[in-house]
């Protein structure tokens, strides 16, 4: 159904500029009124939080700029684990963003306001800043010490890390893993027969490391760990590509999908299947990203942007300003394919067109910078 309604989304603009008469009102960034913000130009002011709670149910509440678009991040400081919610403002500048708390940690919660305009002002006020967004949800029997700050860095020089790598459906150890480690230095290990190898990291007042775990036949794995004094046991499951355990089947022929080059630089691009079409053609557009870094990028939009005539319709609504940042919060290393108008065949009795582009950029958290350059892809339909 989803799919569907994309696709009808898609085409419906497309003939919506190419017949109408009337002419059809372009985004166009224009000039907003700014004022100071705790960490930005762009207004944003967001309500102290309880230091404790056992109702995991949240409001994040506050005020911001109208025509504000409002992310909030909600992190467990433990596990670093995190999940991130959306809200528009519209014409009130007043937000309240429903949000579930992890249990049984603490939970450090960021807000970032930018306007709809481009490119826009955005200000965040964090956890990392500001005390009064840190939630403890731990012992809600016997209440204990709330957490009134940032994590203090752990360490003065070296410590090791050593890793057991482990299949997660079999619990076998596994021999031949590839791990990286990266803190203030790099470092490289690979498990031997008893599945773990040790990295050595020099994590001088840094607060986290990163493992990336790589081997044949599974799944690549990456996380960050918190540093600790001297030293860390780190237990990884890594997931098979196929369940050993299952017994295979036949499966029909995969549908082909774009080849790209190997990620080399991280940046962007589109891809679709021709320059030219006709009816009965098949249209599909693709995006890829590519992280060339060894960390996962938290909290970068990818922006796919439908240029015509310089009319411009941001996916994967469509609408005057939207990206996919709601549902790619994360870009592992490597590459990450975004699928964002699914293949259809071209139909016929739709004016021929031409000129029309499909511009991707992948930008900064904060919406300043891009990560490599813009990709435009030119097309045309006869």
């Amino acid at each position: 159904m989803r799919q569907t309604l994309l696709i009808n989304t898609v085409f419906t603009t497309l003939i919506l500029i190419t017949v109408a008469s009337a002419p059809i009102l372009a985004y166009t960034p224009t000039p907003t009124p700014t004022a100071e913000g705790s960490q930005g130009e762009w207004p944003l002011q967001v309500n102290p939080l309880p230091e404790t709670t056992c109702d995991l149910n949240l409001d994040i509440c506050g005020s911001t700029g109208v025509y504000s678009n409002v992310w909030v991040t909600v992190v467990d400081l433990q596990s670093h684990a995190d999940r991130s919610y959306f809200h528009f403002t519209g014409t009130g500048g007043g937000f309240c963003v429903p949000v579930e708390l992890y249990p049984e940690t603490v939970n450090g919660i960021s807000v970032e306001s930018c306007d709809d305009v481009w490119p826009p002002d955005c200000t965040t006020v964090s956890y990392e800043t500001d005390p009064f967004l840190v939630v403890d949800t731990t012992g809600c029997a016997t209440p204990t010490p709330t957490y009134t700050g940032t994590p203090t860095p752990c360490c003065n020089d070296w410590m090791y890390a050593t890793c057991y790598v482990r299949d997660s459906i079999t619990g076998s150890l596994i021999s031949g893993a590839y791990i990286e480690g990266s803190a203030l230095t790099d470092d490289t290990c690979t498990t031997g027969a008893n599945g773990f190898c040790t990295l050595d990291l020099y994590v001088h007042d840094t607060q986290y490391f990163w493992v990336t775990v790589t081997a044949d036949g599974y799944q690549e794995f990456t996380s960050s760990y918190l540093a600790q004094q001297y030293g860390i046991t780190i237990e990884i499951d890594i997931i098979p590509l196929h369940d050993p355990t299952q017994t295979p089947t036949a499966t029909e022929t995969p549908t082909p999908t774009p080849t790209f080059d190997p990620c080399l630089e991280s940046g962007i691009e589109i891809t679709l299947p021709g320059r030219r079409f006709k009816p009965g053609d098949a249209f599909s557009v693709w995006t890829t990203i590519c992280n060339s870094t060894h960390k996962t990028l938290v909290g970068y939009p990818v922006f796919v942007i439908l240029d015509i005539n310089q009319t411009y319709f941001f996916a994967p609504s469509f609408t005057t300003f939207d990206n996919y940042l709601f549902d790619y919060p994360k870009l592992p290393p490597g590459q990450t394919m975004i699928p964002v108008v699914p293949e259809f065949s071209w139909p016929s009795g739709i004016p021929a067109s031409a000129g029309i582009r499909f511009h991707a950029a992948l930008l900064t958290p904060d919406m300043r910078d891009l990560i490599g350059s813009i990709d435009t892809w030119e097309f045309a339909w006869e």
